[in-house]
This record gives C-alpha cells, sequence and structure tokens, in this order.
C-alpha cells in the first residue's frame, strides 16, 4: 500500500494573541496522485495550512501536533519545544524536502523571482541546488521545462519585470516541473490574472496534477471543478466539510458550502463560459 504523501496528526495553529485557533486541531491526509483542493474565504487559513508543510510560518505562530511527509514526521511540536526539538522536527527536515521534493506555487509570479538577475540564472542556480546537474545541463533542463509551458527558451535571457504576469506564472510552472517535485502546492496561483490567462494555464495545472500530488489552495470553485480530487472546506480554522469533489457538488452538506457554491456559480461564470466553449 502506498504511503500517503502528506498527513497532518492533530495539528493545528495558534496565535499567542488570540483567543481563537488559526487553525484548529485537524487530522488530514493526502494519497499519492491526487489533488487536494483547501477552500475557503479569505482568513479561513488555508493559506498557513499549505505553508505549514514547509515550515514557513510566520515565527510568533505556535503550531501543535505532526505533519508527515511520506509517513516521516517533518513537524512534531507538543507544548514547548526546545531549541534541539525545533532544529531536529522542524528546519531540518523543511529543509530537506524544500523545493525538490515539495515546491511552492505563489500567488504572485514577481515575488518568486529576483528582479536583479535573469531567470535563467534563477532557473539553473535554483535546479543545480537540488540536483547533481551542472549549469549546461541545468540550462537544457530549464529550456525544455520552459519549452513545456508554451514559452520561447529565449525569454530567460530577460529580467523577471520584462515578462507579463501571465508568463511569470509560466516561468514558476516551468521551473516546478524542472524540479520534479512529488508534491505541489499552489496557493492561489491564478487569483491575480484575468479570466482568459487563467483558462491558458489550466491545462498545465491538469498536466501537472496528473503526474504528482497536489495541494491547490484558492477560493476559486470553477478551477476546483476542474482540478481537485477531493475538496477540503474551510471556515475560521475549521474543516466544515471534507469530500471527493463529484460528491461535494452535487450533495454538500454543510450550510457555508452550499453558499459558496451559491455565489462561485455568479462569480466565475466568465471562467465558466470559456471552460464550455472550448469543450
Amino acid at each position: 500500500m502506498n504511503k500517503p504523501i502528506i498527513r497532518f496528526d492533530n495539528f493545528s495553529i495558534e496565535n499567542p494573541d488570540s483567543d481563537r485557533p488559526l487553525i484548529a486541531p485537524l487530522n488530514l491526509t493526502l494519497p499519492p496522485y491526487r489533488t487536494l483542493a483547501l477552500v475557503g474565504e479569505s482568513g479561513s487559513g488555508k493559506t498557513l495550512l499549505g505553508r505549514s508543510i514547509l515550515g514557513l510560518l510566520p515565527e510568533q505562530l505556535n503550531t501543535t501536533g505532526n505533519i508527515y511527509f511520506q509517513d516521516k514526521k517533518i513537524i512534531s511540536v507538543t507544548g514547548t519545544p526546545t531549541v534541539d526539538d525545533k532544529q531536529k522536527t522542524n528546519e531540518i527536515a523543511t529543509l530537506e524536502i524544500r523545493g525538490k521534493a515539495v515546491s511552492f506555487i505563489m500567488q504572485n509570479a514577481i515575488n518568486a523571482f529576483d528582479p536583479l538577475f535573469s531567470l535563467q540564472d534563477q532557473f539553473c542556480e535554483t535546479l543545480q541546488k537540488h540536483t547533481a546537474l551542472s549549469y549546461r545541463q541545468a540550462l537544457i533542463k530549464a529550456q525544455q521545462s520552459v519549452s513545456k509551458v508554451k514559452l520561447s527558451s529565449a525569454l530567460l535571457k530577460r529580467l523577471p519585470s520584462q515578462l507579463s504576469g501571465g508568463q511569470l506564472q509560466r516561468m514558476m510552472l516551468a521551473l516546478t516541473f524542472a524540479l520534479e517535485p512529488e508534491l505541489v502546492i499552489a496557493d492561489e496561483p491564478t487569483s491575480a490574472l484575468d479570466s482568459l490567462t487563467q483558462f491558458e494555464l489550466l491545462p498545465l495545472f491538469k498536466q501537472m496534477a496528473k503526474e504528482r500530488s497536489m495541494i491547490f489552495i484558492t477560493h476559486d470553485l470553477a478551477l476546483v471543478q476542474e482540478l481537485a480530487d477531493d475538496i477540503a472546506v474551510l471556515k475560521r480554522g475549521e474543516i466544515v466539510e471534507f469530500r471527493a469533489k463529484s460528491i461535494l457538488f452535487s450533495h454538500p452538506q454543510h450550510p457555508y458550502t452550499q453558499y459558496l457554491l451559491a455565489m462561485r456559480a455568479k462569480l466565475n461564470q466568465p471562467f465558466a463560459r470559456l471552460v464550455r466553449k472550448k469543450q
């Protein structure tokens, strides 16, 4: 039996200055080669949950419980850990998986790249850090990955500021394809893009989801319907509903899920029309 790619075990996130947990204790499992959508309004905790896997939470937040990557504990915090415990279970473990085993696609692609260096140098540096490739080998792989996302390899010689938002998002996808991670965490990766660009990127996300596990963080239920296998609906830090996509869309149980489906059906009409036209 295949190991779960990610497993949250009674995991929670708290802010010492707040009476309410940012993420209430939860148990959640993502099997290999499935896409889990984390859905909810802003402030529901979905981004915090995704970032916690890679140890990217703000320092002032406290965590309890465990997160496992392929049954390897990457966070183990009960009460107040010692410095040595943090290094063994949090910092070191997350650095081992960050980038190569688990890749993160952020909302605004311009923030993913250094504005002072060419995309080519940044691709090659990242690939060399996580693989045994030479600069020349890394460059060839970068060019192949850029071609995979339907961009000219000549764009690699440019600075990030010289590309459009859609092109930069494709570049981030290209880098993810090149790294060949086992898990991709995509945090609102299309929310800053117009409906047409979202539609053009959809096949790339579908291809990525077929080749590996994915956690897709979004409030856009039209995208969720196209990409997800399973859906976890979050509200105020709690998972109020967790179901397979087909069941959740046809028979939503929680009033909040029903509300989201009703509202997003109206707000996502431009994107939905593009999808139907293509089909």
